[in-house]
């Protein structure tokens, strides 16, 4: 397991990036269980998740906290791809937020 966090917009929101290696199965065909979470540190709600599981793949949930259920899908290679598009969205995230 691999967990790294990072503290954004002095305190009220951290990158929170979690990666498990997991059995390759139906549901993690390429051995990985990801989840990278923009996490409101106030509120103690995401704003943005991004993770991997059947039926969907890698997806990008972007309408947090209102709307749990709302998946993006993602075209993406492999985890490496899919964190690098997650910290492109969270960095548009916080950039509105400025």
């Amino acid at each position: 397991m691999h967990d790294s966090r990072v503290e954004v917009l002095k305190g009220l929101l951290e990158a929170r990036i979690t990666v498990y290696e997991v059995t390759k199965s139906k549901k993690f065909p390429d051995g990985i269980k990801l989840r990278c979470v923009l996490l409101d540190v106030v509120a103690q709600v995401p704003r943005l998740l991004l993770d991997n599981h059947e039926p969907f793949g890698y997806h990008l949930h972007t309408r947090l906290p209102q709307n749990k259920n709302h998946r993006v899908s993602l075209d993406v290679k492999n985890f490496e791809e899919a964190i690098l598009l997650f910290l492109r969205e969270a960095r548009k995230l916080v950039q509105n937020e400025i």
